[in-house]
């Protein structure tokens, strides 16, 4: 019998270590599940919160996006507007060029003209450099 409580005593400490070493693992993987959960509750919240930050920027990218589009078309809207003004101014130019031309013609002529009937009337005319003048006294030799 002696034996037997022999035993007993030594697998009873043995027991109660291997109870404590069940129960501190018990608590450690405890422990360590509820750290897991908070970890993956802190993981989900921050991937939600990167989501909504993703979505904002998107957001706000398409808005810029949009903006930017709407900017080309009112530049493309003024570019051709400014094509149509400068056409305008071009062809103005053109015709105030054949205007100038005409009037430098017309001005040539009723010089020569002038000269003519000064010519005609012995040099009798007196010279001026007025068209208006000229021309009055075009119409004078004409009419007389």
């Amino acid at each position: 019998m002696r034996s037997g409580v022999v035993l007993t005593n030594l697998v009873d400490p043995q027991i109660r270590d291997l109870l404590s070493r069940h129960d501190t693992l018990a608590a450690t993987n405890a422990e360590l599940s509820e750290r897991a959960r908070a970890a993956q509750d802190r993981t989900e919240a921050e991937r939600l919160a990167f989501q909504v930050r993703t979505e904002e920027s998107n957001t706000r990218i398409l808005n810029m996006n949009n903006a930017i589009a709407a900017l080309k078309v009112r530049h493309e809207e003024l570019e051709a507007k400014s094509s149509q003004w400068q056409a305008a101014i071009e062809s103005s130019m053109r015709n105030a060029t054949q205007k100038s031309l005409e009037l430098g013609q017309i001005r040539m002529a009723s010089h020569n003209l002038f000269n003519l009937v000064k010519l005609h009337l012995n040099n009798r005319v007196t010279s001026t450099a007025d068209t208006l003048a000229q021309l009055d006294k075009i119409q004078q030799f004409i009419l007389t």
